[in-house]
């Protein structure tokens, strides 16, 4: 059902005010595909909900580029935009996300490619309104269309990633206009890290919107009990699918509560994410941490923080350009601004170990570069988890969505083993037990060691505790490769010692599979394990390591990085998402009677995953 009405105020933004003769035909394309946008809602129970709307995003960005990144008095006029340029890069915020506006169903992972394909649609049916009024050029419409495919990267596999975003080919040069000419890569950063900063309140629309979902998302749960994940085939599969998508919906949903307010003063060059105290307050009263709640900010501020510097990078300090962009686009950097003491000092603790390496701010707070005892500097998270390969994008998404609609991640305080405690653990038993998932995990471990390691050499596969272990026999019978098996001690007593008497000396290579890893420390202790059993120097044995293989990957912070850099540049795994908070059990504050409160304390039952 079409909207009646498109919200009025989008004009009384600058970069609408500032396209002098091209006003009337972008006003007309409004009025027509914004409604497309806002009448492309999704049903839900008996309501409705917009995730890419004209009235609450579209509105949102020329807000945020008007009032927040470009200067209102140098913008608009040599050597800022032109009015034709101005004119594209409105047109690219109408329709970046149109092929979204329709189903909550549609490729999120491709929709900026699909969006490209129907303003081609559009351009090509003489018939439309875009084809008429637009009065685009064929030069026009192409830079058009990469700059919609380069507000978001392409995630199902088919664009290389040399030419997504901005990098690629097609936002290389100027081209020409049928007024002067258009610099793609800029109105591409521009729309980009708009897009990105559309994280407020003001995108959530009504609360009925959030119950209704909070409805899909109590029907998903009951679906959870009527199919089994290995039997799911035929229409529940399907309906359990959407529902799925429902409920990571809500999650976004709820993130946009977490900042109220996207502001820039005008002499200032500081963009400034305003957190909505009074709903982080809420949360406190509800139970949530300090660091839980940090967490959930930091998320969305490293996305945003990642397109900025992705914009320094290809726009600002790139030599071939022959203005300085920054005097009509004045950002330095972007902070975040919470009143909140307890969550603003835990941003600030969660901000030193990220970007101890950078200058960071958050508001009153100066976070310096430190450095380790040995003097090797710390790393952000960005480039810690770059030396970790993820092997497989649309898995990684699937794992993500299996551990939470399964509630595979258990929240609670346990003890990973005599050094360690963790805020959560992921019950990787689950996932390795469950047929239709570790089948899907075979086969791409399988694929990916087909493609990198010569087989017709000697290599012997190991599988790290039990989980591991079975992944390793299910790989190593598939490939025709010897396979063996280094378990806890805690469980050596239940397996015979003649299984695990494999001479690693006779072999070229070792291929190790883990289900989880987060401090190296299970790799670490299986090395020394070999090493000592085989009679074989560390380094020797580190050599013939040749690819290390786990489901998971958590990243901790407080993990020292020394020595680690050879066994990271070796590991490839397919899940990343899951960060953890580690604890050393000595200055560990779930402590009573000088004993860990942890739940899983019983020195029998430490399950370690390190």
């Amino acid at each position: 059902m079409m909207s009646k009405d498109i919200a009025p105020e989008y004009k009384d933004f600058e970069c609408i005010k500032q396209l002098g003769v091209y006003q009337e035909a972008f006003i007309k394309l409004v009025e027509c595909y914004g409604q497309e946008l806002n009448g492309g809602r999704i049903i839900i129970e008996d309501s409705v909900y917009t995730l890419h709307d004209f009235d609450h995003h579209c509105i949102e960005i020329y807000k945020i580029i008007s009032d927040v990144l470009l200067d209102p008095k140098r913008a608009y006029s040599s050597p800022g935009l032109t009015k034709r340029e101005l004119y594209i890069l409105d047109m690219a915020v109408l329709f970046h996300d149109i092929s979204m506006s329709q189903d909550i169903m549609a490729k999120r992972e491709s929709h900026s490619k699909s969006s490209a394909d129907y303003v081609q649609e559009l351009f090509d049916n003489t018939k439309s309104l875009f084809s008429k009024e637009s009065q685009l050029t064929i030069n026009e419409l192409n830079a058009l269309k990469a700059i919609i495919i380069a507000h978001s990267d392409i995630k199902d596999g088919t664009v290389p990633p040399e030419e997504q975003g901005l990098g690629a080919t097609a936002l290389s040069k100027p081209v020409p206009a049928k007024s002067g000419m258009i610099r793609p890569k800029l109105l591409a950063g521009i729309l980009r890290l708009a897009d990105e900063l559309d994280v407020t309140n003001e995108r959530l629309g009504c609360r009925s919107i959030e119950e209704s979902l909070r409805k899909c998302q109590e029907k998903f749960e009951n679906m959870k009990m009527q199919l089994k994940v290995e039997e799911g085939e035929g229409l529940l599969e399907a309906e359990y699918e959407k529902y799925e998508k429902y409920v990571e919906s809500l999650s976004y949903w709820k993130n946009l509560y977490l900042f109220s307010e996207v502001r820039r003063e005008m002499q200032d060059d500081t963009i400034q994410l305003i957190t909505d105290d009074r709903y982080i307050r809420e949360l406190l009263e509800q139970g949530n941490t300090p660091p839980a709640i940090a967490r959930k900010i930091l998320k969305i501020y490293e996305k945003i923080d990642k397109e900025w510097k992705n914009i320094k990078k290809f726009i600002i300090d790139d030599s071939s350009q022959k203005v300085d962009v920054k005097s009509f686009f004045p950002v330095s950097e972007i902070n975040i601004q919470c009143g909140l003491e307890e969550v603003r000092q835990e941003l600030e603790k969660q901000l030193f170990n990220i970007y101890s390496s950078q200058d960071v701010t958050v508001t009153n707070v100066q976070i310096e570069a430190v450095k380790e005892d040995d003097g090797e500097e710390k790393r952000t998270l960005e480039q810690l988890q770059e030396e970790v390969q993820i092997i497989d994008r649309n898995l990684s998404d699937k794992l993500m969505a299996e551990t939470k609609r399964r509630h595979l991640l258990k929240v609670g305080h346990f003890l990973l083993d005599d050094i360690f405690c963790a805020r959560d653990w992921i019950d990787t038993k689950e996932i390795v037990e469950t047929k239709a998932i570790a089948d899907k995990i075979n086969a791409c471990f399988i694929e990916h060691i087909k493609k990198n390691i010569r087989l017709d050499e000697k290599n012997v596969i190991i599988g790290l505790d039990l989980e591991g272990a079975l992944l390793a026999s299910r790989i190593g019978m598939s490939l025709k490769l010897p396979f063996t098996y280094i378990i806890p001690v805690r469980d050596q007593p239940n397996f015979s010692k003649k299984e695990l008497e494999v001479s690693i000396k006779e072999f070229d290579g070792i291929i190790l599979i883990a289900d989880v890893i987060v401090a190296f420390d299970t790799i670490k202790k299986a090395l020394n394990e070999i090493s000592n059993t085989n009679g074989i120097n560390e380094q020797e044995l580190l050599n013939k390591v040749v690819m290390i293989y786990s489901i998971f990957y958590r990243e901790s912070n407080l993990i020292s990085l020394k020595g680690l850099g050879e066994l990271k540049k070796k590991t490839c795994c397919l899940n990343m998402d899951f960060p953890v908070e580690l604890f050393r059990k000595k200055e560990c504050h779930y402590m009573k009677n000088n004993e860990c409160l942890a739940l899983n304390c019983r020195s029998k039952n430490i399950n370690s995953k390190m």
